[in-house]
Protein backbone atom coordinates (compact mmCIF):
# COMPACT_ATOMS: atom_id res chain seq x y z
CA UNK A 1 0.00 0.00 0.00
CA UNK A 2 3.04 2.25 0.71
CA UNK A 3 4.63 1.21 -2.29
CA UNK A 4 1.29 2.58 -4.10
CA UNK A 5 1.25 5.55 -2.23
CA UNK A 6 4.93 6.24 -3.08
CA UNK A 7 4.43 5.45 -6.77
CA UNK A 8 1.83 8.03 -7.05
CA UNK A 9 3.97 10.78 -5.30
CA UNK A 10 6.37 10.37 -7.72
CA UNK A 11 4.57 10.15 -11.11
CA UNK A 12 2.95 13.38 -10.03
CA UNK A 13 6.28 15.27 -9.19
CA UNK A 14 7.47 13.54 -12.27
CA UNK A 15 4.80 14.73 -14.86
CA UNK A 16 4.98 18.27 -13.22
CA UNK A 17 8.86 18.53 -13.52
CA UNK A 18 8.75 17.58 -17.17
CA UNK A 19 5.84 19.81 -17.91
CA UNK A 20 7.83 22.46 -16.51
CA UNK A 21 10.98 21.28 -17.57
CA UNK A 22 9.56 20.68 -21.53
CA UNK A 23 8.34 24.24 -21.46
CA UNK A 24 11.33 26.00 -20.59
CA UNK A 25 13.97 23.72 -22.82
CA UNK A 26 11.51 24.72 -25.74
CA UNK A 27 11.30 28.05 -24.91
CA UNK A 28 14.98 28.29 -24.97
CA UNK A 29 15.52 26.47 -27.94
CA UNK A 30 13.69 28.69 -29.71
CA UNK A 31 15.56 31.64 -29.16
CA UNK A 32 18.49 29.85 -30.60
CA UNK A 33 16.26 29.57 -33.81
CA UNK A 34 17.91 31.67 -36.75
CA UNK A 35 16.25 35.30 -37.18
CA UNK A 36 15.22 36.94 -41.01
CA UNK A 37 13.33 40.34 -41.40
CA UNK A 38 9.53 39.84 -41.31
CA UNK A 39 6.47 42.44 -41.59
CA UNK A 40 3.16 42.23 -39.67
CA UNK A 41 0.60 42.15 -40.99
CA UNK A 42 -2.45 42.35 -37.98
CA UNK A 43 -2.02 42.41 -34.59
CA UNK A 44 -5.53 41.90 -31.55
CA UNK A 45 -5.42 40.97 -28.48
CA UNK A 46 -8.63 40.66 -26.69
CA UNK A 47 -9.95 39.32 -23.11
CA UNK A 48 -10.02 35.63 -22.96
CA UNK A 49 -11.66 33.87 -20.31
CA UNK A 50 -13.28 30.76 -21.79
CA UNK A 51 -13.14 27.25 -21.42
CA UNK A 52 -10.19 26.72 -24.19
CA UNK A 53 -8.02 29.28 -21.86
CA UNK A 54 -5.47 27.56 -19.83
CA UNK A 55 -6.12 27.21 -15.94
CA UNK A 56 -3.48 29.77 -15.16
CA UNK A 57 -5.05 32.54 -17.14
CA UNK A 58 -8.05 32.00 -14.55
CA UNK A 59 -6.14 33.06 -11.82
CA UNK A 60 -3.55 35.85 -12.71
CA UNK A 61 -3.70 38.95 -14.55
CA UNK A 62 -2.55 37.15 -17.77
CA UNK A 63 -6.16 36.86 -19.05
CA UNK A 64 -5.57 38.91 -22.56
CA UNK A 65 -5.21 36.77 -25.88
CA UNK A 66 -2.78 38.48 -28.32
CA UNK A 67 -2.57 37.36 -32.14
CA UNK A 68 0.11 38.25 -34.00
CA UNK A 69 0.42 37.11 -38.17
CA UNK A 70 3.27 38.17 -40.14
CA UNK A 71 4.85 37.67 -43.34
CA UNK A 72 9.04 36.96 -43.75
CA UNK A 73 11.25 35.70 -46.87
CA UNK A 74 13.72 32.28 -46.33
CA UNK A 75 15.58 32.13 -49.23
CA UNK A 76 13.52 34.00 -51.75
CA UNK A 77 10.18 31.83 -50.39
CA UNK A 78 8.03 33.87 -48.57
CA UNK A 79 5.90 32.40 -45.49
CA UNK A 80 3.56 33.58 -43.28
CA UNK A 81 3.07 33.00 -39.57
CA UNK A 82 1.02 34.16 -36.63
CA UNK A 83 1.89 33.74 -32.51
CA UNK A 84 -0.64 33.41 -29.93
CA UNK A 85 0.17 34.46 -25.99
CA UNK A 86 -1.34 35.49 -22.96
CA UNK A 87 -0.65 38.76 -21.64
CA UNK A 88 -1.70 40.99 -18.92
CA UNK A 89 -4.05 43.91 -20.43
CA UNK A 90 -1.20 46.11 -19.78
CA UNK A 91 1.04 44.31 -21.81
CA UNK A 92 -1.46 42.94 -24.28
CA UNK A 93 -1.53 47.42 -25.01
CA UNK A 94 2.25 47.82 -25.40
CA UNK A 95 2.38 44.46 -27.88
CA UNK A 96 0.02 45.95 -29.94
CA UNK A 97 2.08 49.21 -29.76
CA UNK A 98 5.57 46.85 -30.18
CA UNK A 99 4.09 45.21 -33.03
CA UNK A 100 1.57 47.90 -35.32
CA UNK A 101 1.24 46.67 -38.42
CA UNK A 102 3.59 47.13 -41.60
CA UNK A 103 6.32 47.44 -38.95
CA UNK A 104 9.38 45.20 -39.86
CA UNK A 105 10.22 42.85 -37.04
CA UNK A 106 12.82 40.27 -36.02
CA UNK A 107 11.32 36.37 -36.94
CA UNK A 108 13.07 33.46 -35.27
CA UNK A 109 12.42 30.60 -37.70
CA UNK A 110 12.97 26.43 -37.04
CA UNK A 111 15.96 26.31 -39.87
CA UNK A 112 14.49 22.32 -40.08
CA UNK A 113 10.59 23.74 -40.95
CA UNK A 114 11.21 26.96 -42.34
CA UNK A 115 7.29 27.77 -42.23
CA UNK A 116 7.64 27.18 -37.88
CA UNK A 117 7.85 30.81 -36.86
CA UNK A 118 7.42 33.14 -33.87
CA UNK A 119 7.91 36.50 -33.06
CA UNK A 120 8.06 36.09 -29.35
CA UNK A 121 10.09 32.96 -28.82
CA UNK A 122 9.20 32.94 -25.08
CA UNK A 123 5.77 33.33 -25.46
CA UNK A 124 3.93 30.86 -26.32
CA UNK A 125 -0.06 30.20 -25.72
CA UNK A 126 -1.08 26.75 -24.48
CA UNK A 127 -4.37 25.61 -24.36
CA UNK A 128 -6.27 22.45 -22.60
CA UNK A 129 -5.62 20.29 -25.91
CA UNK A 130 -1.82 20.53 -25.50
CA UNK A 131 -2.47 19.29 -21.74
CA UNK A 132 -4.85 16.37 -22.44
CA UNK A 133 -2.16 14.08 -23.52
CA UNK A 134 -0.27 14.85 -20.84
CA UNK A 135 -3.36 14.29 -18.20
CA UNK A 136 -4.25 10.71 -20.23
CA UNK A 137 -0.41 9.61 -19.26
CA UNK A 138 -1.41 10.64 -15.40
CA UNK A 139 -4.29 8.86 -15.59
CA UNK A 140 -2.40 5.46 -16.74
CA UNK A 141 0.35 6.04 -14.37
CA UNK A 142 -1.91 6.54 -11.42
CA UNK A 143 -3.88 3.76 -12.49
CA UNK A 144 -1.25 1.36 -13.30
CA UNK A 145 0.31 2.47 -9.56
CA UNK A 146 -2.91 1.52 -8.00
CA UNK A 147 -3.24 -1.89 -9.53
CA UNK A 148 0.62 -2.09 -9.04
CA UNK A 149 -0.22 -1.27 -5.71
CA UNK A 150 -3.70 -3.82 -4.82
CA UNK A 151 -1.97 -6.87 -6.50
CA UNK A 152 1.30 -6.34 -4.26
CA UNK A 153 -1.71 -6.41 -1.05
CA UNK A 154 -3.03 -9.53 -2.21
CA UNK A 155 -0.02 -11.44 -2.93
CA UNK A 156 1.23 -10.35 0.76
CA UNK A 157 -2.12 -11.68 1.68
CA UNK A 158 -2.20 -14.73 -0.07
CA UNK A 159 1.49 -15.53 1.07
CA UNK A 160 1.12 -14.37 4.62
CA UNK A 161 2.52 -17.40 7.55
CA UNK A 162 -0.97 -18.57 9.48
CA UNK A 163 0.05 -20.21 12.86
CA UNK A 164 -2.84 -21.54 14.56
Amino acid sequence: MILGIFMVGVSVVIIIGWAYGSDRYESENRSAWPITQGKVINIEAKQDIDDDAPISTMFSSKNWFVTASFVYKIEGVQYSGFQNWYESKTEAEKDKLKYPPGSIIDVYYNPDSPSSSLIEPSKVAFTWADYIWVLLLAGFLFLGSGIGAIFAALYRFKNRNVTL
